[in-house]
């Protein structure tokens, strides 16, 4: 059967055919010059896909926190050579207080780490520990993947990452099963897994593996919570009402004195 095809279609048809020869033509015979616009452009692209992750990185920081925008964290300020220099560590005894004397504040939180061996079994590792008051998971947002964050109510349990269970447990179940925490002092610690949680992203301000109750820590490197000179690596407030910061700055101007105080006697012994 004949068949009948538009003229315009073979006009552009040939168009295309003849741009596409002139422009390897073009190509052929300006090879270096060519090549040097390409790998420009390229450069140019790569730089600014990389400028958007990075902000896109920075710009996510914490934003898992489903509280991120009324969490707050302590700081202590130090005078040096007339300058004055922020630290996030507090002392062990500043939240039960804080607890006690301070209004407006919803929640208070401790937080701290270590670097411990964890032991299954045969298998032994170095992993990186959180230790938290039982509240923690009452302020920042922590994904479970089994069990739930109940589990850190009870001082004995421990809450583990994905990658951290598949490292000792394979495909067993690791709810119930028990790890062995060391201490500096070669010291054993037993604790329960009572659930498994999505494992942290690099942008954020926690990289712990494990997660347990701040008491532990405690216990585990016999530290002295009443003292104004044992530090916690952070307290963290939850204020949910912004309007009341000026306020709470104000209150905690209270331990200031102690804490001063604090630091002098430890500087005396430091000395001697």
């Amino acid at each position: 059967m004949p068949s009948v095809i538009c003229f315009e279609n073979i006009k552009i048809g040939n168009m295309l055919k003849n741009l596409l020869i002139t422009s390897l033509r073009y190509i052929a015979k300006n090879a270096m010059f060519v090549g040097i616009n390409i790998l420009g452009l390229a450069i140019a692209i790569a730089l600014c896909i990389t400028a958007y992750l990075n902000t896109k990185y920075d710009m996510d920081w914490d934003k898992t926190h489903v509280n991120l925008d009324n969490i707050y964290k302590v700081n202590v300020t130090r005078e040096i050579q007339d300058r004055q220099q922020e630290y996030g560590i507090t002392p062990f005894a500043l939240a039960p207080l804080m607890e006690n004397e301070i209004t407006g504040v919803d929640e208070i939180c401790r937080y701290s780490r270590s670097y411990s061996p964890v032991k299954y079994g045969e298998k032994i590792f170095s992993k990186r520990i959180g230790y938290a008051d039982e509240n923690f998971c009452e302020i920042f947002t922590v994904e479970m993947i089994k069990g739930n964050t109940d589990a850190l109510k009870q001082k004995n349990n421990v809450l583990i990452s994905e990658q951290t269970a598949e490292a000792y447990f394979g495909n067993e179940d690791p709810l119930g099963k028990m790890l062995s925490v060391f201490n500096d002092k070669d010291q054993e610690f037993v604790f329960v897994v009572g659930g498994v949680f999505k494992e942290i992203g690099l942008n954020s301000s926690f990289n712990y593996q494990l997660l347990t109750q701040i008491d532990n820590y405690i216990d585990m490197w016999e530290i002295d919570s009443q003292k104004w000179d044992s530090w916690v690596a952070a307290t963290f407030l939850l204020i949910k009402d912004n309007n009341l910061i000026p306020t709470i700055n104000q209150q905690l101007e209270k331990y200031i004195a102690p804490q001063n105080s604090a630091r002098r006697l430890e500087n005396n012994q430091f000395l001697c």
